[in-house]
């Protein structure tokens, strides 16, 4: 499909090249492209109207029962009116099926103590004391498509009061993150029968993409993308699927060396041993650095050892040296310069068996490129992703200083989309360049990795190392490729700190500290034009 991208005002295009999914982004889109609209900035080749219409849509449609989208949506309508009646009407019923409680405070401080089975056990007090109150079921929505997907099922089988369509919807989306799929269809196809929107149209691709229907899954992409030709993930993905480059490939050209450090984790570590054991890897040299564990990890290394002799080697440390460190003891070991490429694996993940074909198609795709990454999900909860591909955004105005941190301006922001749109539904399922890919299954072409230098062990223990080791990848012309078709579950889930972990969450903002820190605004900005510059190559390559 052509779609004429440098029409898109560059206020507008720079975020959207970097995503368009999760309500906050494509509310923070549609509102520039309001200013845009305010300031009387509009061009006859993209229709701005047309896009703050459909973004705001768009972000209701992946949230129907959030009051915000709903309000934004008819905001809209009353200033503008764009809506066809029948949306408005549905919108108009969520918002009316909704009553927000005057005392919310058990709520809050049930969720501010992270005490899961206080929430699930209050919002199914609340639910049977005010069965037609949909604020609970959107409460259930929240908390149960992250934390239990079965007692969410539970909570819309019971729903009464809501509009058949958005019922369907929320139950087509329970259902494909239970992996449900023939459900999933069904319900989603129910929906589309009343109000044929684009997002509920994707998910429903989706829905048959997991389940086999390839051709069926890329019909439906390419009507959700004709409606809205700017969702460039799912742009990408269609393209990927037509030029055939979703499918594991060759395995990485030459010789390769698979690194991995571990501290006081034998078990995980013995499983993560386990499933690269049981992958594909063409005889590549595993090597492992225990630093300095005191549980069973030096007897699972010694079994591992003797089980895949020559192969995998060990080397033993006296204490934690921490991750940086580790890495570079990794790499500067005599024989590493024998590889043609390395990876770096944490010693908590679970390797499909067609992992590095996964990365080789990367590879191929992208043939000048040096380091590539991957989807990272959570382990025990896989319809909840972890990591996908990063992208920097912009500082703080440095004219506006919070007094509570007077010495301390953000020099950059990471724009993370999927810290809100956290459920899998293949938005981030596709190949292409970024700023920085996650670190816990980490490819690189040694050659291209010494150039950039070794890690930097000012960010030990751990936490930002390998995001500014990318960095200095961009710096020198070469971005990252993130491979979002290699889904890799992992143990930790990133961020979820608890009250006996502080240390580790003030290491990890002490840290982006020093990274804030670490170059001046001016060197942020230029990694921002040259990550926006190969967003836009890329994306006008596949279009041509």
């Amino acid at each position: 499909m052509h779609f004429n991208w440098r029409a898109i005002p560059d206020s507008l295009l720079v975020s959207l090249l970097q995503g368009c999914v999760g309500r906050l982004q494509l509310h923070t889109l549609a509102n520039t492209a309001l200013d845009l609209l305010a300031r009387q900035e509009d061009t006859s080749a993209f229709p701005l109207a047309d896009f703050v219409r459909e973004a705001f849509l768009a972000a209701w449609e992946e949230a129907p029962l959030d009051l915000h989208c709903i309000g934004s949506l008819l905001d809209l309508q009353e200033s503008w009116p764009c809506l066809p009646e029948p949306l408005v009407r549905l919108a108009t019923a969520c918002k009316h099926t909704q009553h927000v409680p005057e005392d919310l405070s058990r709520l809050r401080h049930l969720a501010l103590a992270r005490d899961d089975d206080g929430l699930f056990a209050y919002i199914d007090e609340r639910h049977e004391a005010e069965p037609g109150n949909a604020y609970w079921l959107q409460q259930a929505v929240r908390l149960g498509a992250a934390r239990d997907l079965p007692w969410l099922q539970q909570r819309l089988a019971r729903a009464t009061g809501l509009p058949a369509p958005i019922l369907d919807a929320l139950k087509a989306d329970a259902a494909l993150l239970c992996g449900e799929h023939s459900l999933a269809t069904r319900h989603y196809l129910a929906a589309l029968r009343v109000l044929p929107l684009p997002g509920w149209r994707t998910r429903l691709g989706e829905s048959l993409w997991r389940a086999g229907q390839t051709d069926e899954a890329l019909h439906h992409w390419q009507a959700a993308l004709a409606q809205r030709p700017w969702q460039v993930h799912l742009f990408l993905r269609c393209d990927d699927l037509c030029r055939g480059r979703h499918l594991p490939a060759a395995l990485p050209v030459g010789r390769g060396a698979i690194l991995l450090y571990s501290w006081n984790k034998a078990e995980l570590l013995h499983a993560t041993l386990a499933s690269l054991h049981a992958s594909e890897t063409d005889g590549a040299d595993i090597l492992v650095l225990d630093n300095g564990s005191s549980d069973d990890t030096p007897a699972v290394l010694a079994g591992w050892e003797q089980r895949c002799a020559p192969r995998l080697s060990v080397v033993r440390l006296p204490c934690n040296i921490g991750a940086p460190a580790a890495r570079n003891w990794l790499l500067s070991l005599p024989h590493i310069q024998e590889y043609d490429w390395l990876v770096f694996l944490d010693d908590d993940i679970a390797l499909p068996p067609d992992w590095l074909r996964y990365f080789g198609a990367a590879m191929l795709a992208y043939p000048g490129r040096n380091v590539f990454g991957c989807r990272v999900v959570d382990h025990d909860r896989p319809h909840m992703i972890q990591c996908a591909d990063f992208h920097l955004g912009p500082g703080d105005d440095p004219d506006k200083r919070p007094a509570s941190l007077p010495d301390f301006v953000q020099r950059f922001s990471i724009a993370t989309l999927y810290i809100h749109a956290a459920q899998d539904f293949g938005q981030f399922t596709y190949l292409r360049p970024c700023v920085s890919v996650t670190g816990c299954c980490h490819l690189f072409r040694r050659a291209a990795l010494f150039e950039t230098g070794l890690f930097d062990i000012r960010y030990s223990p751990s936490q930002f190392d390998d995001f500014e080791h990318d960095l200095r990848h961009v710096m020198r012309g070469d971005m990252p490729v993130y491979q979002g078709y290699l889904r890799i579950p992992h143990l930790r889930r990133t961020g979820s700190y608890g009250a006996g972990e502080d240390p580790q969450l003030a290491n990890s903002w002490a840290n982006m500290y020093k990274l804030h820190m670490r170059y001046p605004r001016q060197t942020f900005d230029r990694i921002r034009a040259a990550e926006h510059a190969a967003l836009l190559e890329d994306v006008l390559t596949r279009t041509t």
